[in-house]
Order: structure tokens, then sequence, then C-alpha cells
């Protein structure tokens, strides 16, 4: 099932691979989770590009869980390096069901992802949504 959104292609129909998809953001958040903090997804989102934003390069990071009310350093879904940016195709976490309302709710993918700074280094974390 390929319910992400499509990556850019040029005229030769060659795809910009590490590029986002060519659509309008649903929407973006910036902010510091030094608790764990959840973002809600919206129910047309399939992607979430997440960047971990640090005054020093490779130190501190971000940690995530699809669908989660918090997230903790001994139980989470994946790590983003600061100074990194990551694209994520949200997961599927129950059946879909036939939605008018979009992609997300008709395939069953998670809703929220709870995000948090993996050290004790200060991160920013910056979420986009397709």
């Amino acid at each position: 099932m390929n319910y992400g959104r499509e990556l850019p292609q040029d005229r030769k129909d060659q795809r910009f691979d590490g590029a986002p998809p060519a659509f309008p953001s649903l929407q973006s958040q910036m902010g510091v989770p030094t608790a764990s903090s959840v973002v809600s997804l919206t129910d047309k989102t399939t992607v979430v590009e997440i960047s971990a934003v640090s005054g020093q390069a490779g130190s501190g990071g971000i940690i995530g869980k699809w669908g989660s009310a918090s997230v903790t350093s001994s139980n989470f879904d994946f790590f983003v390096n600061a100074g990194v940016t990551r694209d994520f195709v949200v997961p599927v976490s129950v059946a879909g069901i036939n939605s008018v309302a979009g992609a997300n709710v008709a395939n069953g993918l998670y809703n929220a992802v709870a995000l948090k700074v993996a050290t004790a280094t200060s991160t920013s974390v910056l979420t986009t949504e397709w």
C-alpha cells in the first residue's frame, strides 16, 4: 500500500530523492520539547518531516514515538540526530475506514507523534506535515 505523498519528478520522470513532496505543507510547528510534547497530525497527513536543530552539530537530538502521549529514552520509535532532517511516512496504526476526511484516516495511520529532546543539550524541533 502506497499512501505517502509522491516525490517531485523532473521532466524526464527522474525523482528528486531527499526532496519533500511537491505540495504545500498542511501545518508546521517549531519548539523545544524538554518534556514529551505531542504533535497532533491532520486527517490528511501521510508524511512528516522532522528536523532536530541544535547549537552544536552532533550534540543532542530528538526521540519520537508514534501515537503516544509520551516518549522516554527507554521507549521510543525513532531518533533524529542534531543537525539532521528526516522524512517519515506515517505508519499504520489501525485498519483504515471509508472516509472522505483524508488519507490519514482512510489508511488508519497514527494521528499523533510524541517528541522529546534526547539529551540534556537544548535542541529545537521543526515538524512539517504533508
